[in-house]
């Protein structure tokens, strides 16, 4: 005999705190219609998720010796981007100053500072857009 459902004061199942799998998930939507708890939902800001989410990275803007130069929409002032080298991370602003993380390389942090004074221009063009939500170019490379 199948298990019964634990139901609440309204005649609906009861909604997990939290789902321990995908499948988990699927199966509980599969057999439930979201309207019943649209009361117990609330918006999220999917661009935050998505930085977060393994899946999905931020879109590069250019890409040069082994550098990798990121922006992403839904960013926080001031104006930024995102470089990585060789799996070290950093967060760089429109002067190439290294405002956060770390990039040991004294050579990469020199090429993203004269790729940043050669594209100061297109940086900012990307950072308004991306504020407007709207894509964002990709940058030449350095030669």
């Amino acid at each position: 005999m199948e298990k019964e459902k634990s139901r609440s004061a309204n005649g609906r199942d009861i909604l997990p705190k939290e789902f321990h799998s995908i499948s988990e998930a699927a199966n509980f939507w599969d057999t439930h219609d979201s309207i019943d708890y649209e009361d117990m939902m609330k918006d999220v800001d999917f661009y935050k998720i998505a930085t977060k989410s393994r899946g999905i990275k931020m879109p590069y803007v250019s890409m040069f010796f082994g550098i990798i130069i990121r922006m992403f929409y839904n960013e926080h002032n001031p104006p930024h981007f995102h470089a990585e080298y060789q799996g070290q991370r950093g967060v760089f602003d429109f002067n190439g100053n290294l405002i956060k993380g770390h990039i040991k390389s004294n050579t990469a942090k020199k090429l993203i500072k004269e790729w940043v004074l050669l594209h100061q221009e297109e940086l900012e063009g990307n950072w308004k857009k991306a504020e407007q939500k709207k894509q964002i170019d990709r940058i030449a490379p350095l030669d």
